[in-house]
């Protein structure tokens, strides 16, 4: 096999890979009774210290603000959330989760931290894993924000 095809197989398993990724975390979505959107909202404001606004989980997460908003709206009205003004600006509002969502993450956010643990720790080379992962990821960002680029010309 020429060193392409090896290159296009590689690709096509790897893509394989990454939608089989995203299968087990819909799944696990799922099985809490959450959308994938709210799944990672929930997620983002569980393990991390600091409180999330609308605009920063559409960049960590590669939402679009609608997508966010309807999210919020969503869990706000089911109580898991709790929008609070930002005083600097009005327009922003923290995330934070209330009483019943920090139960809904204890019950499926904290789980599914331990398994991603677990899983995590079973790869001796791990960071190297996440270095070559992350520099694929820039490179494919890379490539198609040039080819975009081109096909405006």
């Amino acid at each position: 096999m020429g060193n392409d095809e090896e290159t296009t197989v590689l690709i096509q398993e790897f893509n394989q890979l990454l939608k089989k990724m995203d299968s087990i975390y819909c799944k696990l979505a799922k099985s809490s009774g959450l959308s994938d959107t709210a799944f990672w909202i929930i997620y983002t404001i569980k393990n991390e210290k600091e409180t999330y606004k609308q605009k920063d989980l559409c960049v960590m997460w590669s939402y679009s603000k609608q997508t966010i908003n309807s999210a919020l709206k969503k869990l706000e009205e089911q109580n898991i959330i709790q929008l609070v003004a930002v005083p600097e600006n009005k327009k922003d509002k923290k995330i934070i989760l209330t009483e019943y969502g920090e139960h809904i993450a204890e019950k499926f956010i904290k789980p599914v931290n331990e398994i991603e643990k677990n899983a995590l720790n079973e790869i001796k080379e791990k960071n190297k894993l996440i270095n070559l992962f992350k520099k694929y990821i820039e490179e494919m960002d890379k490539k198609t924000n040039q080819f975009i680029e081109n096909t405006r010309r």
